[in-house]
């Protein structure tokens, strides 16, 4: 695919040491065109971008409630959120900056990391992180926690 200038921008503040010290591309060979192949498989499972992060966004919010500490958001699924100083732009443009807490999703041998960042990436922009990067989240994975947030919301629904 060809970059445009706009493209060529973005992939540079997401590369190793500019914005982070690591960056959010890892060592990923497709960089921000990863975002194409992600959102293709993200499409295959049946799921959608603003879904994915008003869940991820409930997430957070239950583990801020105790914050540090693991909180058990269902038999399978333990989240745990964690504060850091300071807060980071959006390397795509959007005004306003995120925190740069994390939370860890802990699905039996899996865990996922997400910052507030992270999420807003993949809400509005598609971008699960490079290969090799330290947020970065497969697809199949964000199908996994989706289907047992579901599999919980339909047995408290059947339950009321």
């Amino acid at each position: 695919m060809k970059r445009t200038v706009v493209d060529k921008e973005i992939e540079s503040r997401l590369s190793e040491g500019s914005w982070t010290l690591k960056g959010c591309l890892g060592d990923d060979p497709l960089g921000i065109d990863r975002i194409e192949v992600d959102c293709a498989r993200l499409d295959e499972f049946g799921l959608e971008l603003d879904e994915l992060g008003r869940e991820l966004e409930c997430l957070w919010q239950a583990g801020a409630q105790r914050l540090g500490a693991p909180s058990e958001v269902q038999k399978d699924v333990r989240v745990v959120v964690e504060e850091a100083k300071g807060r980071m732009p959006c390397p795509f443009g959007h005004p306003g900056t995120f925190s740069k807490g994390v939370m860890s999703i802990q699905m039996g041998d899996k865990q996922l990391r997400f910052s507030p960042l992270s999420i807003h990436m993949l809400r509005e922009h598609g971008f699960l992180g490079g290969w090799g990067s330290a947020y970065r989240v497969e697809p199949s994975d964000l199908a996994r926690l989706a289907s047992l947030l579901k599999q919980d919301q339909q047995n408290q629904n059947s339950q009321d």
